[in-house]
């Protein structure tokens, strides 16, 4: 017959000394998991900054790009309408757009929002300003109204969109 009593004093010692090393063993395993996720997290961090930071910079260069100023500036060539200048200056924007989409899973929506509102505003004063000229026209006349109405209108929203990338970087990698 089994005597319950002898397995009992005989398994106390072996759970007074097997009990704290498994709670022991278990708090071990959860500091060296615990460790092991910061770990990641500061290398992903690592690895994701200049990434983000490099969003920041090409979309800086987005809205430089879109400016009226530059953007006759480069696509202004002799011997064009103001219909083609119209199209060119679409194009162009259109294409530097989608070229820099993707930048904006690193962006606040708020400040995504203010970069769209840009695009939207110069987008609207060449269309505004093709409207005014005659399409077959000589090109330098789309050009100026452009320019003379960018410093006016749309100029406001590239700055604020501007000013929205430098403080988010501002706040949130280097402060």
């Amino acid at each position: 017959m089994i005597d319950w009593q002898t397995i009992l004093y005989q398994a106390i010692p072996y759970l007074m000394i097997g009990v704290p090393i498994l709670i022991l063993i278990n708090w071990f395993l959860k500091q060296n998991l615990k460790t092991k996720q910061i770990e990641l997290s500061l290398s992903m961090q690592k690895e994701m900054l200049p990434l983000r930071i490099q969003a920041y910079e090409r979309l800086t260069i987005l809205l430089e790009r879109i400016n009226p100023d530059t953007l006759i500036l480069r696509e202004q060539k002799q011997g064009l309408s103001n219909l083609q200048l119209h199209s060119s200056l679409l194009k162009s924007i259109r294409s530097e757009f989608e070229h820099n989409l993707a930048m904006q899973i690193y962006l606040p929506v708020k400040t995504w929002d203010l970069i769209l509102k840009s695009r939207d505003e110069v987008i609207k004063l060449i269309n505004t300003c093709a409207g005014e000229v005659k399409a077959e026209g000589p090109s330098m006349e789309l050009s100026q109204k452009i320019i003379e109405r960018f410093s006016k209108e749309s100029d406001f929203y590239i700055k604020q969109a501007k000013e929205a990338l430098k403080k988010d970087i501002q706040l949130y990698y280097f402060s």
